[in-house]
């Protein structure tokens, strides 16, 4: 698997983005999903340019980076709810909480490094062509394997308001990923 596939893998494993989408119903203000979308990539990209190296010598500060541009939009709840399934509603909140933070760290540990390859060109959106009016949008884009062919990779925003990765792009894409992803997660919380 390529590291710029590596790092979409990451975005949607990682869980649901919360939509502030003008493009959901009128409830959510804010930016479009896709802008939203793009505005995240964007900050995340320029800061990791800026500090690249910094970020390889030390993978503590990567975290921190994913920490705050990537988690504050992503509702790890809603993830861990949909990785754990039934047993979220037996799950004591202090086993949710050590879940979610054994998931991230999960993910961290599968694909940090695929962050400190990705490049901006390496990731393109499609434009929007969804109903304004819905409860939800698709938000599509293209990711570039090193390979040069490219890898759809969509994002879901619910009018809740939550980005959900989309499961036909998962499942046919990244079998492998899913199957290591949440049960190292799950084998860390236990």
């Amino acid at each position: 698997m390529s590291r710029a596939f590596a790092f979409a893998v990451l975005l949607l494993l990682a869980g649901v983005l919360p939509a502030h989408a003008a493009d959901a119903p009128a409830a959510v203000p804010g930016p479009s999903p896709q802008a939203m979308m793009e505005q995240v990539s964007q900050d995340l990209l320029k800061e990791l340019d800026a500090n690249r190296a910094t970020y390889q010598k030390d993978p503590a500060k990567l975290r921190v980076l994913v920490d705050k541009f990537l988690l504050p939009h992503f509702d790890t709840d809603f993830a861990a709810r949909r990785v754990l399934g039934k047993h979220w509603t037996t799950a004591t909140p202090d086993q949710r909480k050590r879940f979610i933070e054994a998931f991230v760290n999960a993910l961290m540990g599968d694909y940090g490094d695929a962050i400190l390859e990705f490049t901006a060109d390496r990731l393109k959106f499609v434009p929007f062509r969804g109903d304004p009016a819905a409860t939800s949008a698709t938000v599509r884009s293209l990711v570039k394997r090193s390979d040069g062919t490219e890898v759809p990779v969509n994002y879901t925003l619910r009018a809740t308001p939550a980005v959900v990765p989309d499961p036909a792009a998962t499942s046919a894409a990244l079998p492998a990923a899913r199957r290591s992803g949440p049960r190292s997660a799950t084998r860390a919380a236990a």
